[in-house]
């Protein structure tokens, strides 16, 4: 191996004070929800099946402390307020740690961003590398670049490989969002306390279903255990809210019905037995231990440690179909604004009239385009902004024949 010896800089200080000027205000639940896993400690993510092509973690990480990923584990954004860790095979988008951070052999990621010193594994690809100390290149490892300071080559590295192009997305960049988003966690348990007068004295829960399909629903528990090998379905829109901890045996598994969701917010640890299936956007005030379980969909936030096998994407939030609004002849004809087109009080043009006096009729007006059809509830419209090429009231799939029928 061969030492060169480059300028010098602050890399280190750099990186905190970027962090401190990024900070932002109040987390939103989007930016939340782009996270997998957010953790006052540290957070493991297991070892995956060499083979295994699918991402196995669905968003960003993120850790006070150090975030260890295993070998082919694949994440986007990392953010860790202490060192990095991914093992051989894996592929990480961006990497910002605030201690030393080191890349296994034969893995993957973009730029990384160190407070202390980098390691790159062999045969390891990586973009722009700042450390806060030296950097090692193992045998035939690349990099996009390295910043100034002491760099120890490998047999056959090199420090000018394709660069990356990808764009960090994760909005925890430094100790400051960090700190802002455990507030936004706190404050998800301060704002939904357990109610005493209405906490279930069963916990048992295995075989049992939770809400009503279509329904919303807050239910309290002192604590929830599962058997191994069991079920508990959710229905519904629902949140948990627990003074103690959620344990799943060996097995078990977390469904959800048609359309629903379920958020819980657990008063003690989230324990997951080997093998059991976890779903929902999840807020532990402590550890969540399952190394070798799967969250199949959700988030994890947590002010203990999170060790889990795999977590998929954010489960899908319903949303209510739009309502559209249904007006009567009279009112059609007294419509006001001035369309562009002809044969209908110069508001609309009709398109069909059939022999059961049912019509379709269009309009277009200043850059507003609309279908407007006939029902037994009266008249529908369903009309799109040309401008924002969004639905102003109806979700449809008229755009492109509405597109297609106009002159």
């Amino acid at each position: 191996m061969k030492n060169i010896l480059l300028k010098t800089c602050l890399t280190a200080l750099a990186l905190s004070v970027a962090g401190l000027a990024n900070a932002g205000g109040t987390i939103t639940d989007a930016q939340l929800r782009s996270y997998s896993a957010i953790s006052k400690a540290a957070v493991n993510i297991a070892a995956q099946p060499e083979l295994s092509t699918a991402p196995n973690v669905g968003g960003h990480l993120a850790a006070q402390a150090a975030v260890v990923i295993g070998a082919n584990t694949t994440v986007n954004d990392i953010y860790a307020g202490a060192a990095v860790t991914t093992g051989a095979g894996s592929k990480v988008n961006q990497i910002k740690a605030g201690a030393a951070a080191g890349i296994g052999a034969n893995a993957t990621a973009g730029d990384v961003n160190a407070g202390a010193a980098v390691v790159v594994g062999a045969v390891a690809n990586v973009g722009d590398i700042i450390a806060g100390a030296a950097i090692t290149l193992g045998a035939n490892a690349t990099a996009y670049s390295t910043n100034d300071t002491v760099v120890t080559y490998g047999a056959g590295s090199t420090d000018n490989a394709t660069g990356n192009d990808y764009i960090d997305q994760g909005f925890i960049k430094g100790p400051a969002e960090m700190t802002a988003a455990m507030m936004a966690i706190t404050n998800k348990f301060h704002a939904n306390p357990v109610d005493v007068n209405k906490v279930e004295t069963y916990t048992g829960l295995s075989g049992l279903t939770i809400g009503v399909e279509g329904g919303e629903t807050t239910e309290y528990y002192s604590a929830i255990n599962l058997q191994a090998n069991t079920t508990l379905t959710i229905e519904g829109n629902v949140t948990v809210i627990t003074s103690g901890a959620i344990t799943l045996g060996a097995g078990a598994e977390i469904l959800l019905g048609n359309g629903a969701n379920v958020t819980w917010i657990l008063g003690g640890a989230l324990n997951l037995g080997a093998g059991s299936k976890f779903r929902g956007e999840t807020y532990v005030n402590g550890a969540v231990n399952g190394a070798t379980s799967d969250v199949v969909c959700g988030n994890l936030y947590a002010t203990g440690a999170i060790s889990v096998s795999t977590i998929g994407d954010a489960c899908l939030i319903p949303v209510a179909p739009a309502t559209c609004p249904f007006w009567s002849v009279a009112d059609l004809i007294n419509v006001s604004p001035n369309f562009n087109s002809r044969n209908f009080t110069d508001y609309v043009m009709i398109v069909d009239l059939d022999a059961d006096t049912r019509f379709e009729i269009i309009y277009d007006s200043g850059g507003n385009r609309g279908v407007v059809r006939s029902s037994p509830a009266g008249i529908r419209i369903e009309r799109f902004s040309m401008d924002s090429v969004e639905y102003d009231v109806c979700e449809s799939t008229l755009r492109d024949e509405i597109n297609s029928r106009l002159p």
